[in-house]
């Protein structure tokens, strides 16, 4: 073989060479093997001990399969809870469904957007089954419509119809609640808690949430707490962004000093990044919290210190909760769980 031809090869082999490396360069920069799967912390994280328990499962009820609910409550009696999705749901303790309704489109003539939150009508009897359904143009009225008669007209003739002073195109609704004859209104894309008579629907009082330090976030949830009378009271503000609860008293100022909740990685602070995700507050002042990315309903004291947990992973089938939504009514905790469609029911332990 000639020196010419020797040279050929030796050129055809280097190129070889390197379009073989340049080939597997390729590969490892742009086909890369998938990471392994992660494993959520929930699931690694152990069991908490039988002592932090302050409560025991009794017994569980179906609901429909919902996509996303909104709102779980009670009726005056405790006898119902309801739930939105694209329909409204009455869930009767003893009975799965009772009843399921379309939700409206418009009301008194008016187009009233998405449904975000709802409360039950205070002062009508349960068997007339009348709502307000809260969206970001207002709340309004609905006299659902079932196989029941429908309320008399002297029963809603000291009930507005719609609550619409104050809202904006950059309304965002969050929660409702009737108490006292007013309704509260938690608005968070105008950073507002707003006070409306619920007779004339009047705005009698606005709050200033985004004037806090730091200011509250989305996704809010309220509770009122009475202090003695219907005039003298407080609205507990869940505010899951800061991972705290804020206290608005009656006259509208926020005490700092009552404010509480931390996230961190002991049982007694919020542990979820999306805490507290829904609440309720038992007549004695104890706090019935769910938290959503990490599986836990948790109790407590009126002073914000930590009480017990209701229920644990187990509870929810080791499940990553899309939001558990929570009420207590004669000592008993409810939990709706979204993922498993089931309403369970705890007690405390004897």
């Amino acid at each position: 073989m000639n020196k010419t031809n020797l040279n050929s090869l030796w050129f055809l082999l280097a190129g070889l060479g390197i379009g073989i490396i340049a080939y597997g360069g390729f590969k490892a920069i742009f086909e890369q093997a998938p990471p392994p799967p992660t494993v959520p912390k929930y699931i690694m994280r152990p069991e908490p001990p039988e002592e932090k328990f302050g409560y025991q499962f009794e017994t569980f009820m179906s609901t429909p399969a919902l996509e996303a609910p909104l709102d779980f409550s009670l009726d005056p009696s405790g006898s119902l809870f309801f739930t939105l999705d694209k329909k409204f749901y009455l869930i009767g303790l003893t009975a799965p469904i009772t009843s399921e309704a379309e939700l409206p489109q418009q009301l008194d003539g008016a187009t009233i957007g998405t449904v975000t939150s709802a409360d039950w009508a205070p002062g009508i009897p349960v068997d007339s089954l009348t709502v307000y359904l809260g969206t970001n143009t207002g709340v309004y009225q609905w006299v659902v419509p079932t196989s029941l008669p429908e309320p008399k007209e002297d029963v809603l003739k000291d009930l507005a119809k719609r609550f619409t002073d104050g809202f904006t195109e950059e309304s965002r609704l969050d929660s409702i609640r009737f108490f006292g004859g007013k309704l509260f209104v938690a608005d968070s894309g105008a950073g507002e808690l707003r006070l409306y008579d619920q007779k004339s629907g009047e705005l009698i009082q606005t709050v200033k949430l985004s004037a806090l330090d730091p200011p509250c976030g989305k996704n809010l949830n309220i509770d009122i707490r009475s202090n003695g009378s219907d005039s003298d009271y407080t609205v507990w503000i869940a505010d899951p962004d800061n991972a705290r609860f804020v206290p608005i008293q009656s006259d509208g100022q926020c005490d700092v000093s009552r404010i509480w909740g931390q996230r961190g990685e002991t049982l007694d602070s919020f542990q979820g990044q999306f805490a507290p995700s829904h609440f309720t507050i038992e007549p004695g002042g104890s706090f019935i919290v769910a938290e959503q990315d990490y599986p836990y309903v948790k109790k407590y004291r009126p002073d914000g210190t930590f009480e017990c947990i209701v229920a644990g992973d187990r509870a929810f089938n080791w499940s990553k909760s899309d939001k558990p939504f929570v009420v207590s009514f004669d000592g008993k905790v409810y939990i709706l769980s979204p993922e498993t469609n089931n309403i369970l029911q705890f007690s405390p332990k004897p």
